[in-house]
């Protein structure tokens, strides 16, 4: 109870800072959308990782735009209200909006976000200290909204878990389509936490059976320096005990960008097969983020022990799901040379025929298209393309929301 009250009184304290993080003036003057709101009785929040996270620490937090599991998952979920939505006799003459926020694929940035939940529900701003260039006090214009009722998201568990840390508080219902996070299923903590998705216990049992059937009882693991990587890695290496499988080489990659190549690098020389410790086979459990310069270093390596006309032995990647079969960033090029061979697990899904014609549908100019301006920063970064439309606000706003 003590931890509880004294989590809520931090988030209370420090709600206008994070809000000074979140408005800052200089992210958004270089054109990214902050949300989508579309109005309705009952609003659903959402949280995707529309963006990379940034690649230098220069006070922006967000980097290129992605489009498999963010801009896709934003689509996804706008036309599943659409369809619920249509549904008359369903919700009796209610209908479903949403507050659709970008994490950035940063956990503290997705938390100053994911605030806009609960921001009435906390209360107005205090603007008692501030004051205009006139010497009067600033008029608060505070436009009272409907509470969130539910949030989907997130997709990478560093950022679910700090939502769910922020909406159990408010007792507001999450489920994430996504995080794979074993903690997460622990109900004592994430009592109004959901997902549609597996533990990665299984997916560490998956690889060990993998790892059985081909008799690969001498691994190396490789793991992410966060929570999904430290915890499918404990995963991991509690299975292995159980069938005698040895791991040759254990290796934490830093999660800070700027020591990330240099410690791909060292790792890449520790798991070359000719070293006396070295495994042939790759036990990997990390983000998305991560497998590009992963891939990039090992082919380098690869190449030079070529050039070298020495014996050229490839490794064999056993990776989780956080490898995205879907990107095509570490398949292409010389990547494509460390990248063959890999086996790669993937979750389980369903094609939706429906959802796919309706996403081939979007252009400019649709009704659809425009209610969600991430979908033109897309086609600029997909198709090098410009809109000869009016600029893009910071709150992206559709239906009879008014425009501020």
């Amino acid at each position: 109870m003590f931890s509880l009250l004294a989590m809520a009184t931090q988030i209370l304290a420090n709600v206008n800072a994070l809000a000074q993080i979140v408005d800052d003036p200089s992210y958004y003057s270089h054109g990214h959308v902050r949300n989508i709101r579309i109005s309705g009785d009952l609003i659903i929040g959402g949280v995707f990782p529309v963006h990379a996270k940034a690649e230098t620490p220069d006070g922006h937090p967000c980097g290129e735009i992605t489009e498999t599991r963010g801009v896709h998952r934003v689509e996804a979920m706008l036309y599943a209200l659409d369809i619920i939505n249509a549904q008359k006799d369903f919700l009796r003459g209610y209908k479903l909006g949403a507050l659709i926020l970008d994490s950035c694929s940063n956990p503290a940035y997705a938390l100053n976000q994911s605030l806009d939940f609960v921001r009435d529900l906390i209360g107005s701003s205090d603007v008692s200290e501030y004051q205009c260039a006139d010497g009067s006090i600033p008029e608060n214009k505070y436009v009272a909204r409907k509470n969130v009722v539910a949030v989907v998201g997130g997709s990478y568990s560093s950022v679910t878990v700090q939502i769910a840390n922020l909406l159990r508080l408010f007792r507001i219902v999450q489920v994430s389509p996504a995080s794979t996070n074993a903690d997460l299923s622990d109900k004592s903590r994430f009592e109004y936490f959901a997902r549609t998705v597996p533990s990665d216990n299984y997916q560490a049992r998956a690889m060990i059976d993998i790892a059985v059937h081909f008799n690969w009882t001498y691994v190396s693991l490789v793991y992410s320096a966060d929570e999904y990587g430290e915890l499918g890695a404990d995963a991991f290496k509690k299975e292995a005990r159980r069938v005698n499988i040895c791991i040759a080489i254990e290796e934490r990659i830093s999660t800070k960008k700027e020591a990330l190549t240099e410690s791909i690098d060292n790792l890449i020389k520790k798991l070359q097969p000719d070293k006396q410790v070295g495994a042939r086979v790759v036990v990997l459990f990390v983000g998305t983020e991560y497998v590009p310069d992963l891939m990039a270093i090992t082919a380098e390596r690869m190449q030079l022990k070529e050039q070298k006309n020495k014996e050229q032995k490839k490794i064999i990647w056993l990776a989780s799901e956080g490898w995205d079969r879907n990107n095509d960033q570490y398949t292409i090029g010389a990547k494509k040379l460390a990248a063959e061979g890999a086996i790669v697990l993937m979750l389980e899904s369903q094609r939706v025929p429906s959802f796919e014609e309706y996403f081939l549908s979007l252009h400019p100019g649709n009704e659809k298209f425009e209610r969600n301006k991430w979908l033109r920063e897309l086609w600029k970064h997909k198709f090098n393309c410009e809109f000869d439309l009016p600029p893009e606000s910071k709150t992206n706003r559709w239906a009879s929301d008014s425009v501020t």
